[in-house]
């Protein structure tokens, strides 16, 4: 596993707060991994909802949260005040706007 791998870097930031890695924080994982670009909170619940897991908007959020401040997603907000996220890339610059 490369060490940029998201999912290495998640088991790490989550160890390393003492977090457990639930199935629910996996499924947001791996649901973010296949977004193809910005999203916000309630696509990703649809999207999870789709493939038949159903997660509270809380825990979304609550791991949402957590990825931004693994590093591992970026969060952004638009002029009209709508808030994004997006998969942090490490070549790329920070401006998302």
């Amino acid at each position: 596993m490369p060490a940029s791998d998201p999912r290495k870097k998640w088991a790490e930031f989550l160890a390393s707060h003492k977090l457990r890695a639930t199935v629910s924080r996996r499924s947001v994982l791996e649901a973010i991994a296949q977004s193809p670009g910005h999203f916000d909170a309630e696509t990703l619940r649809l999207r999870l909802k789709g493939q038949g897991r159903r997660l509270s908007r809380a825990t979304i959020y609550r791991t949402l949260a957590l990825l931004s401040g693994s590093g591992i997603v970026r969060r952004g907000q638009s002029g009209a005040g709508a808030v994004f996220y997006k998969v942090a890339r490490p070549d790329e610059p920070r401006h998302d706007l």
